[in-house]
């Protein structure tokens, strides 16, 4: 079951029409990862909501650690509950295949709030997502 997601994701990823984020000509002069250029934002749309993971902006600074909100397993055991209580089709899930993904990731700003928090496969989260935000 896993194996046959990894590969959709994959497919999803490489032939759907998905986009690009695109950078201004000064932040590509300033960009230490030129191959970040042209990697497409990963498509997911969750199957339980119907709602699509959201295309960052090429503007979200790098914060230092100490200014950074720090994960909260307590805000993300909430979300879980809530996303069980709020589509009743995920009370199926297997929370071990899933990740809640924060939209913006803590390190560039985001919180643990409800609305920057995505459920992903872990498979998709780990390789595809996670990847991608490395070469952000």
């Amino acid at each position: 079951l896993i194996l046959s997601i990894f590969f959709y994701l994959i497919f999803m990823l490489l032939f759907h029409n998905s986009h690009y984020v695109r950078r201004s000509f000064y932040e590509k002069k300033k960009s230490k990862n030129l191959r970040f250029l042209s990697v497409k934002y990963p498509y997911y749309v969750d199957p339980i909501t119907s709602q699509r993971l959201p295309v960052p902006p090429t503007n979200y600074p790098n914060l230092p650690k100490s200014q950074r909100v720090k994960r909260d397993q307590t805000a993300i055991n909430h979300y879980k509950t809530g996303y069980v209580l709020k589509y009743p089709k995920a009370a199926r899930f297997d929370w071990s295949n899933y990740d809640v993904h924060h939209i913006r990731p803590l390190q560039y700003g985001g919180d643990n709030s409800e609305n920057n928090l995505f459920t992903l496969p872990r498979v998709f989260h780990q390789t595809i997502v996670n990847s991608w935000w490395r070469n952000y």
